[in-house]
């Protein structure tokens, strides 16, 4: 049976190329031992995905542990003695205030 298949000018030459490819590739494919083929698989597909998802996985660990220093930075940046200064002074003012509105505590 023979099929008729009408292709654009444009995708002509890339049919064309992927029927060569595929002819290849099938040819080449009754050459290969179990072994080429496992290695193939393996090596090239298997190893190949595996590399890329340990590679953005540590990316992300990566990322996740910059961000968690720079937290802490921002959160260690005053020293103690300077956080008690200024809450000794934000604690007055408060007392003040209260004292101005009228109350009072022991």
């Amino acid at each position: 049976m023979k099929r008729n298949i009408r292709l654009a000018p444009h995708t002509r030459f890339a049919f064309i190329d992927d029927c060569f490819i595929y002819t290849k590739a099938l040819k080449h494919h009754q050459i290969l031992s179990s072994n080429d083929v496992k290695e193939i698989v393996i090596e090239y597909k298997w190893m190949t995905a595996m590399k890329g998802l340990i590679d953005s996985e540590m990316e992300r660990i990566s990322q996740r542990l910059s961000n968690r220093i720079k937290e802490l930075i921002e959160r260690y940046e005053s020293p103690l003695p300077e956080i008690e200064k200024e809450l000794s002074t934000l604690e007055k003012k408060v007392k003040n205030h209260l004292l101005k509105m009228g109350f009072t505590w022991k």
